[in-house]
């Protein structure tokens, strides 16, 4: 009877040592999630700045060729169309991430209630 509860005591703390682990990887991947987001939404607003600047240079007048301001405002427009959709992206993959996290995390806290 002692060897089976020393093993299933075993058996539980590598089991929580596992869990444990596999909680710092998840919490690792959400970071890393928020850290992507943050770095491309950063990219992006300095995009959409740039972008304005070209507006801005143009609205004001007396620029000297204006074709290719023209040009350039479009290509930054389309750029800043980009960045925007890729900001969506890395937000929509933090999200699932946090859904997944934190759902686990619920369940861990809803079992360690009913012991």
């Amino acid at each position: 009877m002692k060897k089976i509860i020393t093993i299933s005591a075993l058996a539980l703390a590598f089991a929580a040592g596992a869990y444990a682990q596999q909680g710092h990887k998840e919490t690792d991947r959400l970071i890393k999630r928020a850290e992507n987001m943050k770095k491309d939404l950063e990219t992006a607003t300095a995009q959409v700045h740039k972008t304005m600047d070209y507006y801005n240079t143009i609205m004001k007048g007396g620029a000297g060729d204006t074709r290719k301001l023209y040009k350039d405002l479009t290509k930054a427009i389309e750029d800043s169309e980009k960045r925007a959709a890729n900001v969506s992206k890395r937000v929509e993959e933090m999200e699932a991430e946090a859904h997944s996290f934190f759902g686990e995390w619920r369940a861990c806290r809803k079992s360690r209630a009913r012991i």
